[in-house]
């Protein structure tokens, strides 16, 4: 695999860390990572997932940390803050050139793209893993019907069950695969390759 490079993005709260995997000037997929609060950042099984998956897609990958997670300057800022560290970074990258953007979550990350969608005039193919619809109220958020979108859950997870995640699932409007990986909880040890290989998927019909 190529080597990621280091970096740090001016946001609102100071910097943002991040690490950049570049081999695509054109292409590249934004990482969110898990619940600051609970241990979550870019160095993360899942994230890494999602970045070898999109990697293999041909795609460049972009994971960062939230204000306050890691070398990433400010507070835990109630997902209102991490909402706009993702606007930062998606501007970022569009100022870098980047002309097909992918935005991908796991978790909290998952639930800060769909809360954060309202705010992005765009149309970004979406990559959800295990949205926390059985801890965060999810009925409210619509993802457009001109959006692609993949969802990833495992078949045991509590902080993603799969009754509650479909009831959301069947109110959306939007172009939707739902992919279960069986016999897994939230955190996916041991089935990385099933996200990875179901973004490559994804990303390769797009």
């Amino acid at each position: 695999m190529p080597t990621e490079k280091e970096l740090f993005i001016k946001a609102e709260a100071g910097q943002l860390e991040a690490a950049l995997l570049d081999v695509n000037p054109q292409k590249i997929g934004i990482i969110c990572h898990p619940h600051p609060q609970f241990g979550g950042s870019m160095e993360n099984n899942v994230v890494y997932a999602l970045r070898d998956g999109m990697q293999r897609s041909g795609y460049s990958a972009l994971r960062f940390n939230f204000r306050g997670v890691g070398r990433s300057d400010g507070f835990y800022a109630e997902g209102a803050g991490e909402g706009r560290d993702l606007l930062i970074v998606l501007q970022y990258c569009k100022e870098k050139g980047y002309s097909e953007i992918v935005l991908s979550g796991y978790s909290f990350g998952a639930w800060i793209i769909a809360s954060s969608l309202h705010q992005i005039s765009e149309n970004y193919p979406l990559i959800l893993v295990s949205p926390p619809t059985g801890i965060y109220d999810f009925s409210g958020l619509e993802i457009p019907e001109d959006y692609k979108c993949l969802i990833i859950a495992g078949t045991d997870d509590y902080i993603c069950p799969l009754r509650s995640l479909k009831s959301w699932c069947s109110s959306l409007s939007c172009e939707l695969s739902l992919v279960t990986v069986q016999g897994t909880d939230h955190f996916y040890f041991g089935k990385e390759k099933k996200i990875s290989d179901a973004v490559e998927t994804f990303l390769s019909g797009l």
